[in-house]
């Protein structure tokens, strides 16, 4: 791929296409609404009196990585995220696998703080009853354990460390003798993905039982399973990340262009969450409003 895009173009390839304007309006929109979310879910608990909770500091923790993801975005797209590789500057790919390496560790801790936010929210609920406690226990210890793998691996993907984006350098690239990347980039953003829809999952059929056991109406109960389910937004847009993450070729040379598809349902993903955990507590801050 570091060479390959040296080469002319295929043939039927149009260097003017551009995808990104899109890519930076759908990663700005997705984290104004995220962070417009956060906000209106402090104002709402302010409003009434109520103080941050756990589920709310790990809600807030959620942004700094979010948009640290939003920027390293932008900051490919400038070298030429969104273009066809020939198209892109020179540093094009440099730029790419660069961002990528953070867009890695900020998508990361983005899903763990939301996922920690959302156990914290269940335990608040629920945790008068005993029997709900160890498995909120057990998805927050899996999910602390997947995030501290998935840094690791993302630092230890390539030895040393910079040779992730460093290899690419169009001026001095690390000759192949100076580092290793023994880590399968596919087999890594597969391990990544998978477990993340695995608890997705898990975590939106655990309070279900406990919502149905509660003394209201029929329609009152499916109501407030409904508030509680709004996650599975989050688990649709990880499945489709996933269907383009096996659809994604990291051989082929045209690696600026056909990164798009991953790049953006990355960051739709990351910020949708932050979206979906803050829903259940809009109507209180809308009513007293």
């Amino acid at each position: 791929m570091a060479s390959d895009r040296f080469l002319p173009p295929p043939p039927g390839i149009d260097l003017t296409q551009d995808k990104g304007p899109l890519i930076i309006a759908v990663s700005v929109t997705t984290w104004v609404l995220a962070l417009t979310m956060v906000l209106c879910r402090i104002l709402g608990r302010r409003m009434r009196g109520l103080r941050l909770w756990l589920d709310d500091w790990f809600i807030i923790a959620a942004l700094p990585p979010s948009s640290g993801h939003v920027l390293a975005i932008a900051a490919y797209v400038r070298r030429g995220l969104g273009k066809h590789v020939w198209s892109a500057k020179p540093d094009g790919v440099y730029a790419w696998a660069l961002g990528l390496f953070v867009a890695e560790i900020c998508y990361t801790l983005t899903l763990v703080a939301v996922k920690l936010s959302i156990l914290s929210f269940y335990w608040r609920s629920f945790s008068v009853r005993d029997s709900v406690k160890l498995p909120i226990f057990m998805l927050a210890f899996i999910v602390c354990i997947w995030g501290i793998a998935v840094l690791l691996v993302t630092s230890l993907q390539c030895m040393p460390t910079r040779a992730v984006w460093e290899r690419f350098d169009p001026v001095s690239p690390t000759s192949p003798y100076d580092y290793s990347c023994p880590v399968d980039p596919s087999k890594f953003f597969y391990g990544n993905a998978v477990p993340t829809i695995v608890t997705d999952f898990v975590m939106l059929a655990l309070p279900v039982p406990y919502i149905w056991r509660l003394q209201l109406p029929h329609m009152q109960k499916f109501g407030l399973a409904c508030v509680f389910l709004v996650g599975v937004f989050v688990t649709i847009i990880s499945i489709v990340r996933l269907y383009y993450l096996l659809l994604l070729d990291l051989n082929d040379p045209d690696i600026t262009w056909n990164f798009v598809p991953v790049g953006v349902w990355s960051i739709v993903e990351g910020n949708i969450a932050v979206v979906c955990a803050c829903l259940p507590f809009l109507k209180p801050a809308m009513n007293k409003s």
